[in-house]
């Protein structure tokens, strides 16, 4: 029975200090340019943490190739993640632990002998009554528990851009379609005078992103964007032909300042201003036989813009990423000022600076349709009517993909 006592008496000894040796902390050392601290012992993993060279990561255990390790980020927040074993080195491993004594069996008492008291064990004072230990609580599921928040990105970013851009451009698309009725009208023609209008362009870019707070970030970006369209209208008559060719074009230069907010971290919501350094440009060419003229025009102005739409953002690692983004634009620029030149094949051929109207032409007092050229002064001659300063809407959408660099 002594002997009993003194086997209990060691095991509760030993046990607080097994349980000691266990958690020795493991200490290890980043070797590699940074180490991606990771949700899960996998490489697909979120990345929660970026822990640089140099810096050392407390790990209480080892899981295959991965430690799971404890870490204080600048915001005072722990992280709980794992690190491969091939960005750090062991620079302290846990103790082994000391496997409990075994209790000497108790010599057996020969026959008709007087039993020997036991030792006494090496103690000053028995030992309080063992207390019966909770079991440990588990730890939850990884998919139970709430994963911590990630570690914020670095600060600056870069991205290059390139989409299409569809623009409702406005008075130039209407010119061009009106001389075409005019045409048809002063001919007494039939043809099909429908002018392909000038909407689509391409679109390249590119833009500065500061992070302010988490989640905000403020732009500076630059895009360019140019298209023209082709098209023409052949009059068939009795003794003679007659064909119509026309070209509008558009070209600008947004300067956006701009800010985005991140929804959840994969999405974003984004708005700001556009500042346009806006060219547009008209051929008009009529062909009769052998009598030609034409007219070409380009024109110069600038204004303000409005931008809103949103986006979404996939991380390739920490410091790349594709997006993808839609974003609405709101502008309408007037006074638009530059050059017009006219020839024909009689060697006849004039220039004209000054200003972009749109005005109603007449070919009779109940017909009238939008002509668009620039004049030197508002167009007031007869068979015109109306004249304003054309406008072109620059509003539209704007579908656009790109990469992102962070630094």
């Amino acid at each position: 029975m002594k002997g009993k006592i003194l086997l209990m008496v060691l095991l509760v000894v030993a046990s607080p200090l097994t349980s000691a040796a266990q958690e020795s902390p493991i200490r290890l050392k980043v070797v590699t340019e940074q180490a991606n601290i990771r949700q899960a012992p996998d490489i697909g993993s979120t990345i929660l943490h970026l822990a640089p060279q140099g810096s050392f990561l407390d790990a209480d255990r080892k899981e295959g190739d991965w430690y799971r390790v404890k870490i204080m980020t600048d915001r005072g927040q722990e992280v709980v993640g794992f690190v491969h074993e091939s960005l750090v080195i062991l620079v302290t491993q846990p103790k082994p632990s000391t496997p409990p004594a075994k209790a000497q069996p108790e010599p057996a008492q020969k026959e008709g002998e007087a039993a020997q008291p036991a030792k006494p064990p090496p103690v000053k004072k028995a030992p309080p009554p063992p207390i019966p230990k909770t079991k440990p609580k588990t730890e939850p599921e990884a998919s139970e528990s709430p994963a911590p928040p990630p570690e914020r990105r670095p600060p600056f970013r870069f991205a290059l851009t390139a989409g299409l851009s569809h623009r409702a451009v406005g008075d130039l698309n209407s010119g061009a379609q009106g001389l075409a009725d005019f045409y048809q009208d002063e001919l007494e023609s039939q043809a099909d005078t429908n002018i392909k209008s000038l909407h689509l362009t391409y679109i390249f870019g590119g833009e500065i992103r500061a992070e302010l707070w988490p989640r905000i970030l403020v732009s500076l970006g630059m895009d360019y964007f140019k298209g023209s369209r082709d098209s023409g209208v052949f009059f068939a008559e009795d003794e003679e032909s007659s064909t119509y060719t026309t070209r509008p074009g558009i070209r600008a230069f947004p300067i956006r300042l701009g800010i985005s907010y991140f929804v959840i971290p994969q999405i974003y919501l984004k708005g700001g201003v556009e500042y346009y350094f806006a060219r547009c440009s008209y051929f008009y060419r009529f062909e009769q036989n052998e009598f030609w003229e034409e007219w070409q025009g380009e024109a110069n102005s600038q204004g303000l813009g409005f931008t809103a739409g949103g986006g979404f953002e996939m991380e390739i690692d920490s410091r790349f990423a594709f997006f993808a983004e839609a974003t609405g634009h709101l502008a309408k620029l007037e006074d638009f000022a530059g050059t017009n030149y006219y020839r024909d094949s009689e060697g006849s051929a004039s220039q004209e600076d000054g200003t972009l109207y749109i005005y109603q032409g007449h070919v009779t007092e109940t017909n009238s349709y939008p002509l668009v050229f620039i004049r030197e002064r508002k167009p007031s001659e007869a068979g015109v009517s109306d004249p304003l300063p054309a406008t072109l809407d620059f509003s539209g959408l704007v579908l656009r993909v790109g990469f992102i660099f962070r630094f």
